[in-house]
């Protein structure tokens, strides 16, 4: 699954997306500290929120960027830590990564555009490694809570496949190695008392 471009694989399912929550739709990939819009697909509406592919922001900052910020491993959110925007509360932030990593998705309103609701989550590689956010934005004056709930659930969906089709998930998990790899000592253990009491017997 390695080399799989996420632009392509992610179109359709941007798409989709955008039909599911009639609002905009984007794609987004971590630049070192950074996020970049590498695809969007606007909302059929005359009034929208709309980003714009090569806009970029600080991954500290909005729901596409902290979903991602909150999926990375400790080691790699420390040194970002050291070059937030000035004036961004640090523990404040650790905070809301706490309460992103352990719901899966990320809301904000207001954060980025004034007026505007975004909801994102983050979706991975074949190592297992984040790569990106898929986001929906729309106008708070349109968008109500009925809105927001359906919006969330097909956010992960198309978090969930677009990370299935760069291969994440298709490796068993550690656990799962670890327990292979203690059956295949067994066997490899078993093979040898086998053998020791064949050439004791002779």
């Amino acid at each position: 699954m390695a080399g799989i471009d996420p632009i392509g694989a992610g179109q359709p399912i941007l798409q989709h997306l955008r039909e599911q929550t009639n609002e905009t739709a984007a794609l987004f990939i971590l630049r070192g500290d950074q996020r970049l819009c590498v695809l969007e697909l606007s909302a059929p509406h005359f009034l929208k929120i709309a980003r714009g592919i090569g806009e970029t922001e600080h991954i500290s900052r909005g729901a596409s960027g902290k979903v991602i910020l909150a999926s990375m491993a400790p080691i790699e959110i420390e040194p970002i830590l050291r070059t937030l925007p000035k004036g961004l509360d640090k523990k404040q932030l650790l905070q809301s990564l706490e309460s992103i990593r352990a719901e899966g998705f990320a809301i904000s309103r207001a954060e980025v555009f004034a007026g505007a609701v975004a909801i994102a989550a983050p979706y991975f590689d074949h190592t297992r490694k984040v790569v990106g956010s898929i986001g929906v934005f729309g106008p708070q004056a349109r968008l109500d809570q009925a809105w927001e709930k359906n919006a969330i659930r097909s956010v992960q969906r198309a978090a969930g496949e677009l990370s299935s089709a760069l291969g994440y998930g298709h490796q068993p998990s550690a656990a799962k190695r670890d327990k292979m790899s203690g059956l295949r000592k067994s066997s490899g253990r078993a093979a040898q008392l086998r053998l020791s009491l064949q050439r004791f017997q002779r």
